[in-house]
């Protein structure tokens, strides 16, 4: 797989300027402090069933049947199973693909991209931004799939 494939950057009539430019976007650190942020927040310090059951600290879902955890609370028309890892290591790397290359965290990766123009260095404040971001993200999905937002904060 090539890095276009790997970040979900479309080629298809593109020059290799515009290809470059969208994966400068797409690959760039992620502060440390919000990946420790997150992955305490959704396992609970470590201790959720999904941390210590699946190595997921990050509640990254999987569609395929016997991929990871059935929720515990999961509706019964809903297919989706809670990915299981073989490490830690492989839960973080996907997490970090996820915030690189996801729709959902376009926002972060325009106020990273408009940093990184202007040659500054990520800040502190546009990680609580998205931090908050996040949050907003998970109330939403617990609205629009009728369930708390702490129930969601439990599986996500």
């Amino acid at each position: 797989m090539d890095l276009a494939d790997e970040f979900w950057v479309d080629v298809d009539d593109k020059s290799f300027k515009q290809i470059v430019g969208e994966l400068l976007i797409k690959i760039d650190e992620v502060p440390p402090s919000l990946v420790v942020a997150q992955a305490i927040n959704e396992s609970g310090w470590g201790r959720s069933r999904f941390a210590q059951e699946a190595n997921n600290l990050f509640g990254m879902w999987c569609y395929t049947p016997g991929c990871g955890l059935v929720p515990e609370r999961r509706r019964a028309n809903d297919k989706h199973e809670v990915k299981r890892y073989a490490s830690i290591q492989d839960s973080v790397n996907e997490y970090l693909r996820n915030i690189n290359r996801n729709k959902a965290y376009r926002e972060l990766r325009a106020l990273r991209a408009g940093q990184r123009q202007r040659l500054q260095p990520l800040s502190v404040s546009i990680w609580r931004r998205v931090y908050v971001a996040i949050h907003r993200l998970v109330l939403n999905m617990s609205i629009a799939f009728g369930v708390s937002s702490v129930h969601v904060n439990s599986i996500v």
